[in-house]
């Protein structure tokens, strides 16, 4: 039974209690995540959104199942409630079709939703981005460049394969007419995480953990995001949703933007060099 549940249900009295005081950080983050929602809900038209609050657990399970009964193409917040008791929301539950057997649904999360950056080596002189700087759904935008960009031969060399395929997936579904590329892309990816997961190559400077911020001081030490602006992923995330808000001056917008690039930039050296960590290690070859 989820946290939220059991307090209502069996422990009213606890909902009387002054929760503790939201540092900035955590506060920039729950706006961050309020905001992807509602840019989530822009790229399925038509959909409708349960507006019960989240601790009206009966009235939203109740409001879900009417409006799933209403069959609208996407619902927002729709609740979910296992036989167990655990419940949660769910940002955006898309009606999909089946093979036959009627109609079913599918989460999508937010990430999956809008794309906001990604970095491609096509070998070791050319360097493509995509960075969506101006209003609506980069997503068309973002499928085709990537298609061009990752063309129809050779490996697609990524990090982590489950979240990118898992995104590759998404845009599959949302955009059928390049499906087949994209999936066929999904058929050609290289895990580059696996060999330092699975302690293949192993340095103690990684201090058993396999992510690409632990791996890059133990290979190649004379890359660093310190002196970055932006150094990691939730960062960027919060930086670049500042951007979407209007207020902000226009050339706060373009530093931003700067800053945004120079970290996926990074990103993908990082995993560049890997490759090659991984090329001279085994083979004793170089990457030219």
């Amino acid at each position: 039974m989820g946290r939220a549940d059991y307090s209502t249900l069996k422990r009213p009295d606890l909902l009387a209690v002054q929760p503790p005081e939201v540092s900035l950080t955590l506060q920039q983050r729950f706006d961050s995540g309020h905001e992807v929602g509602l840019l989530a809900q822009k790229c399925f038209d038509g959909g409708v959104a349960i507006a019960e609050e989240y601790h009206k657990i009966d009235a939203t399970i109740r409001s879900t199942q009417e409006t799933v009964a209403k069959n609208p193409p996407a619902i927002y917040e729709a609740a979910a409630c296992s036989p167990d008791g655990a419940y949660s929301r769910i940002d955006i539950l898309r009606k999909c079709r089946g093979d036959g057997a009627g109609t079913w649904w599918k989460s999508s999360p937010p990430r999956a939703s809008r794309t906001i950056t990604s970095t491609t080596w096509l070998c070791s002189a050319t360097h493509i981005d995509f960075l969506h700087t101006s209003a609506g759904d980069p997503r068309p935008l973002f499928v085709e460049k990537l298609i061009n960009s990752c063309g129809d031969w050779g490996s697609v060399v990524v990090y982590n394969q489950t979240f990118e395929a898992g995104v590759n997936q998404a845009l599959a579904e949302s955009y059928p007419e390049h499906a087949t590329a994209l999936l066929a892309t999904n058929g050609r990816m290289v895990e580059l995480m696996i060999p330092f997961k699975s302690r293949i190559l192993y340095h103690p400077g990684m201090k058993g953990s396999a992510s690409l911020k632990s791996v890059l001081p133990a290979f190649a030490p004379d890359l660093s995001y310190a002196g970055l602006a932006i150094a990691d992923g939730e960062t960027a995330s919060l930086m670049y949703f500042k951007t979407l808000k209007s207020e902000l001056p226009e050339e706060e917008k373009e530093r931003i933007y700067a800053d945004l690039l120079e970290y996926c930039f990074l990103d993908t050296l990082v995993e560049v060099r890997l490759l090659e960590e991984l090329y001279r290690t085994s083979f004793g070859l170089t990457l030219q």
